[in-house]
């Protein structure tokens, strides 16, 4: 297990891409090629297994195959992130131990999607995952998708956990997003990313730490020219 409580994330980390050959394998190949090519040009992190990767709709072998890849070329370059993007608590819990045995600097937790949950159960079951493992946590606000979104009180109340590190928001909501980094702009070691690359410019202007790009498997240079 890699305990790395003390990452400090910033920058630009793109959602990396999931390619797959016609055969529905994952192409290693181009994926071992785009790994390469977001480092060299200066990219942050990676963070795999998000949307842009197509996280729920791959299967663990798939899945898998696509972490090891990406692993062996991030190793010693760049932080690896892991999205833990599941339907319950009990399927991210797996998808924790995958994550550890692959060696990520840290896992991406939302709010799980298909039922409607609460504040207090989405707090629960990111509390559930963040005592599971060793692995810095990064919160991850996507409502379009889950159809549950975080709160403003529940992220800053989350944040304020140990070994809760970052939040990423692709809600597009700048209300909100100003307000999460007003209320945590107290914590030095908590960093708050925008996940919209349209949002790019004012929210880096207003203090976000990075941006977290889709964009960034196609441009990744001049987003990181941006930040």
């Amino acid at each position: 297990m890699n305990s790395s409580n003390n990452l400090k994330l910033k920058g630009i980390i793109p959602p990396i891409l999931t390619p797959l050959r016609k055969d529905g394998k994952v192409d290693t190949i181009g994926l071992r090629n785009l790994t390469r090519h977001l480092i060299t040009c200066g990219v942050h992190g990676i963070f795999a297994m998000g949307t842009a990767g197509e996280s729920p709709m791959l299967s663990r072998e798939q899945r898998r195959d696509a972490l090891i890849t990406i692993r062996e070329e991030s190793k010693g370059n760049v932080p690896l992130l892991v999205g833990i993007m599941e339907t319950s608590t009990t399927r991210c819990l797996e998808l924790v131990r995958e994550a550890e045995e692959i060696g990520a600097e840290a896992l991406v937790v939302n709010s799980p999607y298909y039922f409607h949950f609460s504040q207090a159960e989405i707090i629960k079951h990111c509390l559930a995952i963040k005592d599971a493992t060793e692995l810095p946590i990064v919160l991850y606000n996507i409502p379009k998708y889950t159809g549950n979104p975080l709160h403003v009180e529940t992220i800053n109340y989350l944040a304020r956990v140990p070994g809760v590190v970052a939040y990423k928001d692709s809600s597009s909501n700048m209300t909100q997003f100003q307000e999460v980094l007003r209320l945590t702009q107290d914590l030095p070691n908590f960093a708050v990313f925008q996940g919209n690359h349209l949002l790019s410019i004012p929210s880096l202007l207003i203090g976000a730490s990075g941006i977290v790009p889709g964009v960034g498997n196609i441009i990744p240079k001049e987003m990181v020219g941006l930040y």
